[in-house]
This record gives C-alpha cells, sequence and structure tokens, in this order.
C-alpha cells in the first residue's frame, strides 16, 4: 500500500521539481490557488508523500550506511527525529502544486473539482487511484511488452525477406 500511494505522490511531484515556488504562484490569483489547495487535500493527493517519508528514510539510511558502516548505532536515531518535520515540509510540496492546478483550472471548475472529491463517489476514487495508477502501470507495461515483441518479430521478418541475416 505505501508503494502505491508513493508511486502516485512521486508521479505527481517529479514535474513539479525545476518549477520554482515563486514563479509558479505569481501568475495565479489567490482565490484559485486557494481552491486548489482545497482539490488537493480532498483529491488525497500528497497523502501518498507522507505515506513515502519511511521509505525514502531508509534508502537514505541504506545509502549513508552502506558508505559509513560505523554510523549503524546512530542513524535511525537520527532519522527518526527528522522524520516529523520532514512530513510538515509536505505543505511545501502542496503550495509548489497549488498553482498548477489553478492555471489549469477555472475557480468554478476547481470548486466543482472539490466537490466531486468530496462526494462518496471521488471519496472513493481518491482512496483507490494509487492502487488504480500502480495496476494500470503494470498492465500497460505488459501490453506495450507485447506489442514490441509482435513489432520486432514482424520487422524481422520484413528484414529477412529483404536478405538480411537478423
Amino acid at each position: 500500500m505505501i508503494r502505491r500511494a508513493s508511486l502516485l505522490a512521486l508521479a505527481l511531484a517529479l514535474p513539479l521539481l525545476g518549477a520554482p515556488a515563486a514563479r509558479a504562484a505569481e501568475d495565479v490569483d489567490a482565490a484559485r490557488v486557494a481552491a486548489a489547495r482545497e482539490l488537493i487535500a480532498a483529491m488525497r493527493a500528497v497523502d501518498g508523500v507522507k505515506e513515502a517519508m519511511p521509505m525514502l528514510a531508509g534508502t537514505v539510511r541504506q545509502v549513508i550506511v552502506r558508505a559509513n558502516p560505523d554510523t549503524e548505532a546512530d542513524i535511525d536515531e537520527a532519522i527518526a527525529n527528522l522524520h516529523g518535520r520532514m512530513v510538515a515540509r509536505v505543505d511545501e510540496l502542496v503550495e509548489d502544486i497549488a498553482p498548477v492546478y489553478a492555471r489549469g483550472f477555472s475557480l468554478e471548475e476547481l470548486q466543482g473539482l472539490t466537490a466531486f472529491y468530496r462526494s462518496p463517489a471521488g471519496a472513493k476514487l481518491a482512496a483507490l487511484q494509487p492502487q488504480m495508477v500502480q495496476a494500470t502501470v503494470a498492465i500497460g507495461q505488459r501490453w506495450g511488452e507485447r506489442i514490441a515483441a509482435e513489432i520486432e518479430a514482424e520487422v524481422k521478418v520484413k528484414l529477412r525477406g529483404k536478405g538480411h541475416t537478423i
């Protein structure tokens, strides 16, 4: 579950890493940004980031301990002390994401989307979306592999027909 949620959160966050927050907020009116924040909360769009913090901390732990084995006894305490602060910083992510939504939708559309995500069907979608994204990505990968194999086979047949040894 954590892996699924973190995949969705990372998919939402990665495109934004190169965009400075100050520039993102400057060209959108405040009412739309506020409405976008409400939508992000209703969508539970950054919940996965909070759930992913232990996984991210575990990755950092492995890297540091691998390079500095003598830190193993002390690193867990250091990571535990940082966890709460890092989760609290998820609000920064919301502040970076909100202008993206605000630029993409009108105030009325943002309000309508928020109303949907607060409805029973919208809340269910928000809850199931991380698993659905992971499942559909896996299905898409398998489909792509099948199609690539078919393309490869057909191209090889055509090339062999033209005298190529493949």
